[in-house]
């Protein structure tokens, strides 16, 4: 738990940390006996957030709790500070605007950069192009005592369609440049079944053949059976916002000298995923993405260097001043 972590920080190292508390699974009366102990404690810094819902694969074995969201939270950690405690909590919280709904024209700015990458001197302006897709399979249902020449089990047909997808080209399967198909959830019975997939190519031709073979395996299914038993809708995500930089090749050697002249070597590596800039690329702002110092993304080992958030603080200053200088 972040709480009895950032008292155990604080007890043996003396220094303030930040716990992050979310709505999920505690209601008003755990969070606010948290709240006093992370008082007594000396903790007065919360950054609040509402929190992921259980994935849709576990929901119907595990329910959440969600007695409000982060904005209620937030006034109900002000009002316990005021009416409660000898004084108030130091509330931190995330905006999240959505690079599609960001106004890039009133940003009113050339170039911007995001600062949402990993280890120490990592510059990144190549990402996947990006896309979904809903695989849907129609089967026919029939008591089993009588199902022979009756029968289509729609279970099946995913099965057989997954094993037409290429073995070798699986994220546990590659690296660096190389695409992928993923299989992220499934669900299934005799009559229905979906396969959730995403499609990921660093190249755009190669990307868009990627699309075309999904559906060339749900046409090869549908000819075998006869009938339309398997359908592929496939939605754009995002794209290789290298397309968009590469133009612009001033706004990465800003970057470069930054991290030199603040002792850092710079690391240009692909990402093997997207950010919002590769949005916002697109949509008018060139916007590469800057090392954060996050490590093991997405997983139970997930964590950020102080350290690493320091070094990019200070790139950050100096490509403000090398800007200012018309470097």
């Amino acid at each position: 738990d972040a709480s009895l972590l950032v008292c155990k920080i604080r007890r043996e190292l003396n220094m303030d940390a930040i716990p992050h508390m979310t709505c999920r699974d505690r209601n008003l009366n755990a969070t606010k006996a948290l709240l006093l102990g992370l008082y007594a404690e000396g903790v007065r810094n919360v950054l609040l957030v509402t929190g992921d819902p259980i994935p849709t694969a576990d929901r119907d074995e595990v329910k959440t709790v969600f007695q409000f969201n982060s904005r209620k939270l937030a006034s109900f950690v002000t009002t316990l500070g005021k009416q409660q405690l000898p004084g108030p909590f130091h509330l931190f919280g995330a905006l999240n605007v959505n690079a599609r709904n960001f106004d890039v024209q009133k940003f009113g700015c050339q170039w911007a950069y995001t600062i949402d990458g990993s280890d120490i001197g990592n510059l990144e302006y190549e990402n996947f192009n990006a896309a979904s897709a809903k695989v849907s399979f129609k089967g026919v249902s029939v008591h089993p005592g009588y199902a022979k020449g009756k029968m289509l089990n729609a279970n099946l047909l995913a099965l057989e369609y997954a094993s037409m997808m290429p073995a070798d080209e699986r994220p546990e399967t590659t690296e660096g440049y190389q695409g992928f198909y993923h299989l992220l959830h499934t669900t299934a019975d005799i009559e229905h079944a979906t396969l959730h997939y995403i499609i990921r190519d660093h190249d755009r031709q190669r990307f868009e053949q990627r699309k075309q073979y999904m559906q060339s395996v749900a046409d090869s299914l549908n000819d075998k059976y006869g009938s339309i038993v398997c359908e592929v809708a496939v939605t754009d995500q995002y794209y290789n916002m290298k397309e968009k930089i590469s133009p612009q090749m001033h706004v990465i050697d800003i970057v470069l000298r930054a991290m030199q002249d603040v002792g850092v070597t710079p690391k240009v590596e692909p990402i093997r995923g997207g950010t919002d800039g590769a949005q916002l690329s697109f949509m008018g702002l060139p916007c590469p993405n800057i090392f954060a110092g996050g490590v093991n993304f997405h997983g139970p080992y997930e964590f950020v260097s102080c350290q690493v958030m320091e070094k990019a603080m200070q790139t950050i200053v100096r490509i403000c001043q090398l800007t200012a200088l018309g470097c």
